[in-house]
């Protein structure tokens, strides 16, 4: 028994070193088996690799491109609505009746039969507000929505409606020459064009007063709704600060103030083709 005692461990160890030899040799014959196909192998690894990192590359500047497109297009279709809304603005103030009725008296019972919310919006659905403005821009009548603004009563506006009217009133030559800017007016914000009401026909007197005719469109939740649709984009909102993922323009008054951001969730090709064809490779 003393003997076998003496002899246990140096057989253990015998066996653990014939193990780990074994295993040895196993590994250098599987070296030995495949490494005339190394080559090959890591040549398979470098293919895959750069296929990898082509799509992955190729997919961020696919969605550089779809955001760049994505914020020209917004810009089309701003520039787009505020040139019909300059159009109406311009029509409307370039009318001997608006003269006889706003400039020479005023009339705030002719300004709801021809600016009123029923009557104006109804002709042109996209113009949700009206403001008639006098020489020291207070407002002579107008209409926010579906309600109309007391007599005289100036609402609070962010964004410059005095530099507006002072843009209006500037303009040269023999019609009204519209101008542009974006209003805060309560927590809505407004695409408003204003002109100022000029006479059609020449020799006409010399009118007794300048005022300006500001119409508006409220970028309301319908409103960028709509907008999203035609542009195609996602999560259309007006914010403080463009978020992250997102890309944006700023709504700039007509004193320069930033009132806001619209941003929007552009379009991504470039991760959808990444994870499809991501998909294609793993199978």
């Amino acid at each position: 028994m003393i003997q076998d005692d003496k002899h246990t461990g140096p057989a253990t160890a015998g066996f653990a070193y014939r193990d780990a030899a074994a295993r040895g040799g196993r590994m250098r014959v599987w070296l030995a088996r495949w490494r005339p196909a190394s080559p090959i192998l890591m040549l398979f690894l470098i293919g895959v690799g750069s296929v990898f990192a082509l799509i992955f590359f190729g997919g961020v500047s696919l969605d550089r491109e779809a955001a760049q497109a994505s914020q020209q297009e917004m810009a089309t279709q701003f520039a787009e609505r505020t040139k019909s809304l300059e159009s109406i603005s311009h029509d409307y103030a370039w009318w001997d009746e608006a003269v006889d009725n706003l400039a020479m008296q005023f009339s705030l019972q002719w300004a709801k039969d021809n600016l009123g919310a029923q009557v104006i919006g109804a002709s042109y659905p996209q113009v949700t507000g009206a403001l008639v403005l006098d020489d020291a821009n207070r407002v002579l009548y107008g209409f926010l929505g579906a309600g109309e603004l007391a007599p005289h009563a100036s609402p609070a506006v962010r964004g410059g409606i005095e530099r507006l009217a002072v843009q209006a009133r500037g303009g040269s030559g023999t019609g009204p020459t519209p101008v542009h800017a974006v209003l805060e007016i309560g927590d809505t914000l407004y695409l408003a064009a204003a002109s100022a009401v000029t006479p059609f026909e020449p020799g006409t007197p010399a009118m007794r007063s300048h005022p300006v005719l500001v119409l508006m469109t409220a970028l309301d939740p319908a409103a960028l709704g709509e907008i999203g649709m035609e542009t195609r984009v996602d999560g259309l909102r007006i914010a403080a600060a463009i978020g992250a993922g997102e890309v944006g323009q700023p709504l700039i008054g007509a004193d320069g103030t930033t009132l806001g951001y619209l941003a929007w969730i552009p379009p991504r090709p470039g991760q959808h083709l990444i994870r499809r064809l991501s998909l294609c490779l793993q199978a």
